[in-house]
C-alpha cells in the first residue's frame, strides 16, 4: 500500500512539473509575437500625458497582459520610471525602445 501512495505522489509531482514548463513555453511565444507599433502625432505619454512627438530622442513602449495597445512613452527615462515599479513585473510582457545607434537623427528618430 505504501508504495503505491509512493508512486502516486511521484506521479502527481511529475504532472504538476510538466504543467508548470509547458506554462512557461506559452508565454514565450506570446511575447515573441509583440512587435512595437508607431508612434503618432496623437500619442502621449503613459506616465506624464505630454505629446509624444514633441520629445526629441528615443521613445518607448512597453505591453501589457490585457492590453491589446502598448503603452507609449515620451522617453526612455518615463519608460524605466514605470518598468522599476513594483507592480509593472507582474504584468509587463515586453519593453522596446528606439535603437539610437541606427538613428539617422535625435530629434526625431524612426520607427522603423
Amino acid at each position: 500500500m505504501r508504495q503505491v501512495i509512493s508512486s502516486m505522489k511521484i506521479l502527481t509531482l511529475l504532472l504538476i512539473g510538466g504543467l508548470m514548463i509547458s506554462g512557461c513555453n506559452k508565454t514565450e511565444q506570446a511575447t515573441a509575437t509583440l512587435t512595437p507599433t508607431p508612434i503618432t502625432r496623437g500619442d502621449e505619454c503613459h506616465v506624464c500625458g505630454m505629446l509624444i512627438h514633441t520629445f526629441p530622442g528615443p521613445k518607448g513602449q512597453a505591453f501589457i497582459r490585457h492590453y491589446d495597445r502598448p503603452l507609449k512613452f515620451c522617453s526612455t527615462v518615463d519608460l524605466f520610471s514605470w518598468l522599476l515599479q513594483p507592480e509593472t513585473a507582474a504584468v509587463l510582457q515586453a519593453a522596446f525602445v528606439h535603437d539610437m545607434g541606427a538613428a539617422l537623427s535625435w530629434q526625431s528618430p524612426s520607427d522603423e
